[in-house]
């Protein structure tokens, strides 16, 4: 079951992830992903706000469940990312998924790309 629950929460931030993107090159203008509550981190969910003032969200998602989700390994990182009008990000970001209870919850790792793109892995991100 956690390898389902894994599999879904990173599959979710990867779509985020490609939708933020994809809306920066289809608008030519830039888009951010953040999380939906910056007090509670990227765990809680996230939001693609409109990059026109007074459209609605482009997506907001709601993370469920045990999910720890941390931006480049620290907790404390709750800034947004920036998708140019190219697609691409000011730096390469790591995020770091941790599923379940602690003493057996398992880790999943994504990195997004400068040039925007995301691959992920099982296990540990290598910075932590």
């Amino acid at each position: 079951i956690l390898n389902q629950q894994l599999r879904a929460a990173t599959t979710d931030l990867r779509i985020a992830l490609t939708q933020a993107r994809s809306e920066a090159i289809k608008r030519n203008r830039v888009v951010q992903l953040r999380p939906l509550d910056a007090d509670k981190g990227w765990g809680s969910g996230w939001v693609i706000p409109s990059p026109i003032a007074d459209d609605p969200d482009l997506l907001v998602h709601r993370q469920n469940g045990d999910v720890e989700i941390l931006k480049d390994q620290d907790p404390d990182d709750v800034d947004p990312i920036d998708f140019s009008p190219m697609g691409r990000v000011p730096a390469v970001v790591e995020f770091a998924v941790d599923i379940g209870p602690p003493g057996s919850s398992i880790q999943g790792c994504m990195e997004l790309g400068l040039d925007g793109r995301v691959t992920s892995t099982v296990g540990a991100c290598e910075g932590g």
